[in-house]
């Protein structure tokens, strides 16, 4: 089980860290780095701690001993997988911060694997690493979940304990169980052999005695007679045989004497009738009670509890374990996995030592060749530096998970403290965002009323340049036209004269003046003159007309005299002085058509209503992009309202280009054709006369614009 997704984390290289799950966790992580290594680093007990993203945090000194490697190689990494195994794979602590118990079940299979009844969501495993040591070792792991003040996981602590002399001595007790169940079976059948048929149904009897009664007392003193073929050492003599015994059978007691005392594992063992038939040297040693007062007597209770009650190997030849070992050892037995019908337990002694001591039982049954229970062989282990390392690790555990409770409750309220400061700091940047808004629309206004001031104020120099132009001009043309007048009166008058001479050049007499006056008739061609003058004169008062009518356009158009006076006018007229004024943008692009309705004259600006028609005309020419177009103006009212509108068959505008047409400087005219203020300028003009504006556009068909004033200017 590699360290990737399937695994529970994503794949990580050698010293790599992951990124952070979040950021409370990898602080609380830190806080607990920078709290806890006097702590955690002085336990006995090999110990590491990994956090949520399975990097570890903590090696202590005694881990650093037991695997060799120092913490500075392996903190902030995630590769507490080395010590144990040649490639990456998941170790107890992975498993407790992402898998369930049924899968860490499966991770170990054919090994010790339980649950830890003191810790919620602990595991302890035993597995045999054959590349450690000489010949390989075993190592007990403990691993448990690390919790903040919600309850919720943030990180794993696990312990390694060496457990191989526990192992060996396991292994060394069972390969002397097997021998001396070899042994007793052949003696069985010796002195079965020397007392006949008989002497086994006797011993039938006294198995069957020992064990058909579960009551305590039994076990220990519920026979008389050791039976011949339930035959065990005492000390190197046969219990409850003859003194002269059977040939063969003397030199193998000592040699089984001496494999039992010299074993380096505390046992002791009883026969069929609850009897201590050995109690080796080991024994004598962890117990401090000597062999002479234990073999061949019943209490091999005493040296362990006040009262009488059956050890675990009493239990086993009574054959009662299955039901009577949880009333003796509440929780604290199991099945061995190594031994058929034997059984492990635990339990504290507080008599023993200075303040008490932990054992570890282990009882096996000693079967003869027919498999029944002739005795039973029972071993102990002094486990109460594991306990008390336990015991510490635990405590470690739950000060671990307080601090972490703490530093999490000094996060959240930090957490906290930032959250209102971020808020704060939104809510002021969301103020400054909208000030800073409000002054880039400010400033965006200004900017435009900065332009239509300076278009304002170029219009009217332009108005007072035409105005002044216009009075200039319109001082001459009086003149030209007093004097044409005059002049047509002096023509009429001389034309008359003219006409006169002609009648009496009939009557005259002198040749000679005769042929002058003919040659200068027809020299000058009199009688073309005379009647081309009438022409000419009628052509010169219609040119003088025009001139004046331009002039009053002029006048008109500008409107300096106003100076910006709210005026009654007629929309219609000014309109016409602004054609004329732009006829000659328009007069070769299209044909312009007046659709003129009645409409009653209106309260305005007059110069800038003809300005804003002015704009909308020259865009309609602007538009029109075949040989020749067309534009229809059109006016009409309802009473209260009067409107105008210049409607055009040129290319048209799409909806994005409609959404933009009175936007300051935005144009879709060549650069250097238009400004982008025109249509912005006309939208001004008619919200300050209170009306507005509205268009209709479709591309390739035309377009166009309907404005729409109000009758009577309302100055609110």
């Amino acid at each position: 089980m590699r360290h990737d997704r399937e695994a529970g984390h994503p794949p990580r290289t050698a010293g790599q860290r992951d990124a952070p799950v979040s950021t409370a966790c990898n602080d609380a992580a830190r806080h607990v780095e920078a709290a806890l290594p006097a702590s955690f680093d002085g336990s006995p007990v090999a110990a590491f701690a990994i956090d949520i993203t399975h990097t570890v945090t903590h090696w202590n000194k005694a881990c650093e001993s037991m695997t060799g490697i120092p913490a500075e190689k392996m903190a902030g990494t995630c590769n507490h997988w080395q010590p144990y195994y040649v490639q990456p794979q998941k170790v107890l602590a992975d498993h407790v911060l992402s898998s369930p118990a049924s899968d860490v079940a499966e991770a170990y299979p054919g090994t010790r694997f339980r649950s830890v009844p003191l810790v919620p969501g602990a595991y302890e495993v035993e597995d045999f690493f054959p590349h450690l040591g000489e010949s390989g070792r075993w190592i007990a792991f403990s691993a448990s979940p690390l919790r903040d003040a919600q309850g919720v996981v943030v990180g794993a602590v696990q312990t390694m304990q060496d457990i191989t002399d526990m192992r060996l001595a396991e292994e060394a007790l069972h390969e002397a169980q097997v021998k001396i169940e070899r042994i007793a079976t052949r003696r069985a059948e010796m002195l079965a052999q020397a007392s006949g048929v008989g002497g086994n149904e006797q011993d039938k009897d006294h198995v069957s005695h020992a064990q058909g009664d579960n009551d305590p007392a039994v076990f220990i003193r519920g026979s008389g007679d050791v039976p011949e073929a339930s035959f065990l050492m005492v000390e190197g003599r046969e219990a409850g045989a003859s003194g002269g015994g059977i040939a063969g059978e003397r030199p193998m007691a000592p040699a089984l004497s001496a494999f039992f005392d010299g074993s380096p594992v505390p046992a002791f063992a009883i026969d069929a009738n609850h009897i201590v038939t050995h109690w080796n040297k080991a024994c004598e040693r962890t117990i401090g009670v000597a062999a002479s007062k234990m073999i061949g007597s019943r209490n091999q209770w005493a040296p362990f509890y006040a009262q009488e009650r059956p050890v675990l190997a009493d239990l086993i030849v009574s054959g009662a374990a299955e039901t009577m070992v949880e009333s003796y050892y509440h929780n604290k037995f199991r099945r061995s996995p190594i031994i058929p019908g034997a059984y492990e337990a635990e339990d504290f002694f507080p008599h023993m030592g200075e303040s008490g001591r932990w054992l570890f039982f282990s009882a096996a049954p000693l079967r003869d060749d027919q498999g029944r229970i002739v005795g039973a062989i029972e071993t102990l282990q002094d486990v109460t530096k594991r306990k008390l390392a336990e015991r510490n690790l635990h405590k470690v555990q739950v000060d671990l998970e307080h601090l972490v409770a703490r530093r999490t409750t000094q996060l959240a309220q930090a957490n906290s403290h930032l959250e209102e400061d971020i808020r704060k700091r939104e809510e002021a940047e969301a103020e400054l965002l909208r000030r800073n808004a409000e002054l880039t629309e400010l400033n965006a206004r200004l900017s435009m009323a900065q332009e239509q001031l300076m278009q304002s104020e170029k219009l009217a120099s332009i108005g007072q340049l035409a105005a002044g132009v216009a009075h200039e001009i319109n001082n001459p043309v009086g003149y030209i036209v007093s004097n044409f007048a005059a002049l047509e009166n002096y023509l009429n008058g001389l034309m008359e004269m003219l006409a006169m001479y002609e009648e009496f050049e009939v009557g005259f007499t002198d040749q000679d003046a005769l042929a002058r006056l003919k040659a200068l008739r027809e020299r000058i061609e009199l009688d073309y003159l005379k009647g081309d003058l009438p022409y000419l004169m009628e052509e010169s008062r219609e040119g003088l007309d025009r001139v004046s009518k331009i002039v009053q356009d002029l006048k008109d158009f500008s409107r300096v005299d106003s100076h910006l006076r709210w005026e009654w006018a007629d929309i219609r007229q000014g309109i016409d002085s602004t054609l004329n004024i732009v006829n000659n943008e328009i007069k070769y692009k299209a044909d312009v058509i007046k659709e003129y309705g009645d409409i009653p004259e209106i309260e305005c600006l007059p110069s800038q209503i003809n300005q804003v028609v002015m704009n909308m005309v020259v865009n309609a020419a602007h538009a029109i992009t075949a040989e020749r177009g067309r534009i229809v103006i059109r006016t009409g009212g309802d009473g209260a309202t009067i409107w105008f509108e210049v409607e055009d068959n040129g290319c048209g505008m799409t909806k994005e280009v409609m959404s933009r047409i009175f936007d300051p400087f935005f144009t879709t005219k060549p650069v250097g054709k238009g400004t982008g203020l025109g249509l912005s300028l006309s939208y001004g003009i008619v919200q300050k006369h209170r009306g507005h504006i509205d268009v209709r556009s479709e591309v390739g068909k035309g377009t166009r614009f309907r404005v729409v004033l109000p009758v009577r200017h309302s100055a609110t």
